[in-house]
Order: structure tokens, then C-alpha cells, then sequence
């Protein structure tokens, strides 16, 4: 696998919405974020049961990332993905997330009886304010590094105070979920790590399963000091310790770093705010979808108006934790 040059990733448009199930190697830039991503399917196939999607909204201040391990193969994964990615473009303009994840779970709902589930875990940032909430629906636990202790810790929602709701159920097992999320302070030198199955189920050289906590033990032996090749260096790692690692199932991580910038809206966003997302309506009319409608809520509306006054009357949540 080939590592990027350590120049800024290419800026992520507005109102996209970019992913998919096959096999990728891919960095972007956005307000505030970068991102890290790499997808390999089972045997080279075509398509993978990993999906991953990355979105920005109308202004870039929102950016949302998904990645979910489907079950089945084929064409069936094919189509859920398509219906995920729908769901990634009408909610591409909403702050909060956890109504993105109840939905996902009512379309792997409609699948149930046919043995139709996901996990997934799912991440939003909103520049403005610098936080990133985390909603796991049954997925391994994202890692996550503080620049301020230098430390890594497994990132898990289910016990933590600040998590509201039930948490760690896939999708399409129950009818009815409220997921939770857990908020964090995001700041310049922290990292997470979102990561599908294939890399906790291989083994050590003892041919014991790694789990998290091996996984854990793994990348803090690595050197970040180049984010860019994180990912590189710990499948690297992994692939070394027993024969058959990351070979019998699909591969996917996404590496997540918050930069400190983009507590701003530039001008230019917030002129071409308004046209993308009318360029976004119109298309979803034509093709049939449901449109990407924001939040009516200040943090939406006055937040992309009034560039810095965003954190007025929102709703109050969790607290924050600081890494």
C-alpha cells in the first residue's frame, strides 16, 4: 500500500456525498478535519460488505463519516449501499446524527426477517465548535488518541455517562432504536481510528484473536508523527504477526485528524451555500428522493448566517469529553 505525500489532502466539495463499497485509498481535506481512508474487499472483489461514506454540507461546516460491515455479498450490498448513501445526502445538512442512525436502522429493518443487519458507527463534526459525536450501532469501538496526554484509549459509547440512549445494538436487529452519541472535544493532535472486524479478529503470534485491546496495543507502538501513513503502518503490523491476517474478510480503516482550523465559515461558502443546496433540492426532486432539508434550528440557521455565533441557543446534550 502507498503513502501520501505529507501535503494538505484535497479539499472534500460542498454538498458531496462520497463513497461507496469497493476498493479505495483516498484522503480529504475539510473544515477543520482531515481524513485518512483505505478499503480493500475480500479476495479483491469488485464490492465488499464494508461501506463507507464521507459527506459535507451546503456550507462545509458539518461533516459526517460512516462506515458500516453489511451482511451478505453482491449485488444486495450493492443496493444497500445505495440506500445508505441516500440517507448520507438527506441528512447532510444536520448538525445532530442520531435520527440518521435511527433511520438506518428502520432500512435494515425492512431486511430483518431475511437475516438483513449492519454494524456501523457513525461520526459527526461540526467546525464551529470543534466537536465530534460518535454513535456506535454494534460496530468494534474506535480508538482514539489525545494530543494532550499521548495517549491512546478504545473509544467505547455503551458505558460512558455522556451517552444518551441505547447503544451498541446493529442495525436491523430491533424495530425501534434510540441510538445514542457520545461528544467529544476534538482538538489539533488527536486522532481516531474507525476500523471494520477484519483487524480485531486477526491474530497475534500466538494465534490468539487480537480484539480491541491487542489492536490498541499494536498502534500505540507506531509512530504518528504522519498521520498519512498510519493506516499503511498498522495493516503492515497486523499482516506480520500470523499468515492468515486481513486475508479471509473485507478491510476497511478511516484515520480521522482534527486540525484546529475552520472555526470560521469562509465568505465563499456562505455565498455558495444557498445554490448548492437549492442545486441539491432540485435533484433529489428529479430523481425522486427526499430532499436534504437542514435542522431548523439556530445552530443551522444562524450558525451559517452569522459565522461564529453558531453555539447561541442550542439544544443543550451531553457533555463534552475532553481527550
Amino acid at each position: 500500500m502507498s503513502t501520501e505525500s505529507e501535503s494538505a489532502p484535497p479539499m472534500m466539495a460542498c454538498m458531496e456525498v462520497w463513497g461507496g463499497n469497493q476498493s479505495t485509498e483516498r484522503s480529504f481535506s475539510m473544515l477543520g478535519l482531515q481524513a485518512w481512508i483505505y478499503s480493500l474487499p475480500y479476495q479483491q472483489a469488485k464490492g465488499g460488505g464494508d461501506v463507507y461514506f464521507i459527506s459535507s454540507c451546503a456550507t462545509g461546516r458539518i461533516t459526517r463519516l460512516l462506515i458500516a460491515d453489511i451482511s451478505g455479498h453482491g449485488a444486495s450490498v450493492a443496493e444497500t449501499g445505495e440506500r445508505l448513501r441516500d440517507l448520507m445526502r438527506r441528512h447532510v445538512n444536520h448538525v445532530e446524527q442520531r435520527q440518521f442512525l435511527v433511520e438506518m436502522n428502520r432500512e435494515f429493518g425492512e431486511v430483518r426477517h431475511s437475516g438483513g443487519f449492519a454494524t456501523a458507527v457513525a461520526a459527526s463534526f461540526f467546525s464551529p465548535d470543534g466537536r465530534i459525536a460518535v454513535t456506535n450501532a454494534g460496530h468494534p469501538p474506535p480508538l482514539i488518541f489525545s494530543g494532550r496526554t499521548g495517549q491512546w484509549a478504545i473509544l467505547d459509547t455503551s458505558g460512558d455517562e455522556n451517552a444518551e440512549g441505547l447503544s451498541d445494538f446493529p442495525l436491523g436487529m430491533l424495530e425501534e432504536m434510540d441510538y445514542g452519541e457520545l461528544r467529544i472535544d476534538a482538538q489539533p493532535g488527536d486522532l481516531l481510528v474507525f476500523y471494520t472486524d477484519s483487524l480485531i479478529e486477526s491474530r497475534n503470534a500466538a494465534g490468539d484473536l487480537l480484539g480491541p485491546k491487542g489492536l490498541l496495543s499494536i498502534i500505540a507502538a507506531l509512530d504518528i508523527t504522519h498521520p498519512s501513513r498510519l493506516i499503511s503502518e498498522l495493516l503492515g503490523q497486523i499482516a506480520k504477526l500470523y499468515p492468515e491476517n486481513l486475508t479471509d474478510d473485507d478491510v476497511t480503516v478511516l484515520v480521522v485528524r482534527p486540525t484546529g482550523a475552520g472555526t470560521k465559515v469562509p465568505l465563499v461558502n456562505r455565498l455558495k451555500a444557498p445554490w448548492l443546496f437549492l442545486g441539491g433540492c432540485a435533484r433529489a426532486l428529479l430523481t425522486g428522493k427526499k430532499l436534504p432539508l437542514p435542522e431548523f434550528t439556530w445552530a443551522n440557521f444562524g450558525g451559517s448566517l452569522l459565522d461564529g455565533l453558531s453555539h447561541v441557543g442550542r439544544k443543550s446534550g451531553p457533555t463534552k469529553k475532553q481527550l
